[in-house]
């Protein structure tokens, strides 16, 4: 069985610990690791991707925005803006697509 991934929040010494979102199915790696800003924002990428053009001799791969989340009062993650919207898509976080699992719906 896969090994779960999450990303989590926790208090300095590990306790209290809260799961904002799993990211198992980014595989072993995600395309880009978080980016913490202050105590409520992180910078991730999206949950779901785009197919990128298949190049020739290449695995096909999977290109993600890059966005922006405020951590709400819940604790849960809210997108609050897309930073990689004007963004060529090949210079947007990507990865194999063999390596991505879509997030099942809730």
């Amino acid at each position: 069985m896969p090994a779960r991934r999450e990303l989590c929040v926790m208090n300095a010494n590990g306790s209290d610990e809260h799961v904002l979102r799993d990211i198992s199915g980014y595989g072993q790696q995600p395309p880009m690791w978080p980016a913490w800003h202050g105590s409520d924002e992180i910078t991730f990428v999206s949950p779901t991707g785009v197919d990128l053009p298949v190049q020739e001799g290449k695995d096909p791969r999977m290109a993600f925005d890059v966005v922006q989340y405020k951590i709400n009062a819940q604790g849960a993650l809210e997108p609050a803006k897309t930073l990689s919207e004007g963004w060529p898509i090949e210079m947007k976080p990507s990865m194999k697509k063999a390596d991505y699992t879509a997030p099942k719906a809730p």
